[in-house]
């Protein structure tokens, strides 16, 4: 039970993660940035999608590893 608990608070995080993306994509699109707030904003976003595949991968894997649960 333990690691389908692991398993469900990585769904949570991936989704949290996803919808921050989103919120991210929306400012760069509407607010009015400065040039330096728009690249540190561009690579943070970079930086988050890196993560989110990471945790995709991470989730597979556990999927994949407890498939006989």
């Amino acid at each position: 039970m333990k690691k389908i608990d692991f398993l469900d608070r990585m769904y949570q995080e991936y989704n949290q993660l996803d919808d921050r993306i989103i919120k991210l994509e929306k400012a760069l699109k509407t607010k009015p940035l400065d040039r330096r707030e728009k690249e540190l904003l561009i690579n943070q976003k970079e930086h988050m999608k890196a993560y989110r595949e990471v945790l995709n991968q991470r989730i597979n894997y556990t999927k994949q590893k407890y498939s006989d649960l």
